[in-house]
């Protein structure tokens, strides 16, 4: 019996097993184990199919949660809606006070072409009233020396015999206070204001027997009379809208050659 045990346990550490008395090798305790352990397994599939589907968890309920954010949004659509209607009534407020501001300004502007800004020493014009102010404010003069201006721009005109001067341009009110500055029989003024109407003949006339064009502030003056002045062969540009600015360029312009 003992040597049967020491011839077993050393056939057995050599992977050797003994068949029982059926013919078959007695079960290990390894191999016992692995059967077990797969019956245990076939048990469980077999007793409980659907366990990995009933595993997996539940969905929460967030009804509320959604309910409270479309109430939310809401409220955001009736903020915007009341601003959006709060900027079209500044708008609309902005837009009247606008209109309103350029009416003001279009009945100034009326009576500003109607009323002359005139220090004491330069003249008005027939039918513009004056508002002494002073020298520097002045819009005949702005300052200037508007009497040597002139009689610079006469000698001009008799010393070269050019006495017929064409000047276009500036406004009804700026060509009448330069009527009336310089005011001399032997020198004629052919004198065309902005927005007055003047055919395309008698523009060409003007060129043809005029000594000298000048073209004053004329940015008002139709394109089509504006070339035909342009033309003229003593010509002189002045932007500036003072009467003294204007004598002096004529002046320069009746002098040359």
């Amino acid at each position: 019996m003992s040597q049967e045990s020491d011839f077993d346990s050393m056939m057995k550490k050599a992977g050797v097993h003994r068949l029982n008395p059926e013919g078959s090798a007695a079960p290990t305790e390894d191999a016992a184990r692995i059967r077990t352990v797969r019956r245990r397994a076939g048990e469980t599939k077999a007793a409980n199919p659907t366990a990995a589907s009933s595993a997996a968890p539940a969905v929460a309920d967030r009804s509320a949660e959604i309910e409270a954010l479309e109430v939310r949004v809401r409220e955001l659509e009736a903020t915007l809606a009341e601003e959006t209607a709060g900027r079209s009534a500044d708008a609309a407020a902005a837009a009247a006070a606008r209109t309103e501001l350029e009416s003001r300004y279009a009945a100034y502007a009326d009576v500003a072409s109607q009323v002359v800004l005139s220090c004491m020493n330069c003249p008005s014009a027939p039918g513009f009233p004056s508002v002494r102010v002073s020298a520097e404010e002045c819009e005949v003069c702005g300052g200037a020396d508007l009497r040597g201006s002139v009689r610079r721009f006469i000698d001009a005109c008799l010393i070269n015999g050019r006495l017929k001067v064409c000047v276009a341009g500036n406004t009804p009110k700026a060509q009448a206070l330069l009527r009336a500055a310089a005011q001399d029989r032997r020198v004629t003024l052919v004198q065309l204001a902005v927005g007055e109407d003047k055919a395309v003949k008698q523009a060409q006339g003007d060129v043809k027997h005029a000594d000298a064009v000048v073209l004053w502030s004329a940015d008002g003056l139709s394109e089509e009379i504006l070339e035909i002045y342009k033309a003229a062969p003593r010509l002189a540009e002045v932007a500036n809208p003072t009467v003294p600015a204007m004598l002096q360029a004529a002046a320069e312009v009746v002098a040359s050659d």
